[in-house]
């Protein structure tokens, strides 16, 4: 009882309005998925040995999801795969009936009517994926703060001041780099595949293979430089500060005359009360975190998939500049889907090495 009446004079002090306003924003689905009305009962509630996630509602959710896209994409998939169909048509008879220009012409024609479908997706798409970025950009300033303030709080205050300037690398640095220099590279890759697959005489594959590249070496290189700076310096600092916790501790049950131990035991279990709290905060963190991506990061596999199925149909029908642009597009897109793991996969670690890391003083 006495430890609970801790936890909770510590979370009466804890403000939780920016994760309340981030909560409110949240459809109902998501909403249920949180399974609280508020990030403080949710908090309350993780503390207690509730589970983090209604593995159930999350199923159901996940489902939901790809139903969700699945009957989105049907419409494009369905116009694409009768372009397909006309254009198998037309070359069967193209032989017979009409000259190689007026094939030519139409093959042309075909392409470009893709095209035009298939911008309206992508761009669609990659829109979906900078407002994801954005948003675990501001999901960071809204937890990171309050998950520093209680380390700090709890005697682990090298390591706070350690992550701190990492938070406003991944936070605006990382994110900024997707947004500012990841994205348009692949925007560039796109514009270059729908170029070349307007006719087979435009040699610009190439061109786009170069981009796609460019992109996985420049996310492979800032993600690996950030992971093993974050990872040594907050391994280091852990240790620092779990030894100046011990000497506090120490100091204090042996060096204050009658209440040292005391005043030890009390230290102690506001330290213990700071970290439960700082790991339920981060336990909410990655539900949010799930909750926020998942939907989009499906959306666009199952696009991917589409184009695809679309290019391997479209092959056997003899529409082979159709299923070089397919292939050539669907490569960006699983390019946007690397791109957008890695950052999820990254923000995930973060608050994992904080949070453990964190944990190092008890």
């Amino acid at each position: 009882m006495e430890k609970d009446k801790d936890i909770n004079g510590l979370l009466e002090n804890l403000d939780t309005s920016e994760m309340d306003n981030y909560l409110s924003q949240l459809d109902r689905d998501e909403k249920l998925i949180f399974d609280s009305g508020s990030v403080t009962e949710r908090i309350k509630e993780i503390i207690n040995g509730d589970i983090a996630l209604d593995a159930g509602n999350f199923f159901v959710y996940i489902c939901e999801l790809i139903g969700l896209s699945a009957k989105k994409i049907l419409p494009f998939l369905s116009t694409v795969l009768a372009i397909c169909i006309a254009c198998a048509v037309i070359n069967s008879i193209k032989g017979r009936f009409a000259s190689e220009s007026v094939g030519d012409m139409v093959g042309f024609i075909f392409s470009a009517l893709i095209i035009v479908i298939l911008s309206v997706q992508v761009s669609s798409l990659v829109l979906k994926a900078k407002d994801m970025v954005n948003d675990i950009e501001k999901q960071i300033n809204i937890f990171f703060p309050v998950i520093i303030t209680l380390m700090a709080g709890s005697g682990a205050t090298t390591t706070a001041g350690v992550y701190q300037p990492m938070i406003a690398i991944f936070g605006t640095g990382i994110t900024r780099l997707m947004v500012n220099i990841i994205f348009p590279l692949i925007i560039a890759s796109l514009v270059f595949g729908f170029i070349s697959g307007i006719s087979s005489s435009i040699k610009l594959k190439k061109l786009s293979d170069f981009f796609i590249n460019a992109v996985k070496w420049l996310m492979s290189v800032s993600f690996f430089i950030f992971l093993a700076y974050m990872g040594v310096q907050g391994i280091t600092a852990s240790v620092y500060d779990n030894v100046s916790v011990r000497m506090t501790k120490f100091a204090l049950g042996n060096y204050v005359p009658i209440i040292g131990g005391y005043l030890s035991d009390g230290l102690g279990v506001i330290i213990s009360g700071s970290v439960l709290i700082k790991n339920a905060v981060g336990m909410c963190a990655i539900v949010l975190l799930l909750i926020s991506v998942i939907p989009v990061i499906l959306q666009i596999i199952i696009f991917g998939l589409s184009l695809n199925f679309l290019a391997a149909v479209a092959e056997p029908l003899g529409c082979e500049q159709v299923s070089t642009l397919l292939s050539q597009i669907g490569k960006s897109i699983k390019t946007i889907v690397a791109c957008l793991f890695g950052v999820t996969f990254l923000y995930f670690i973060f608050i994992i090495l904080v949070v453990l890391t964190g944990n190092l003083i008890i």
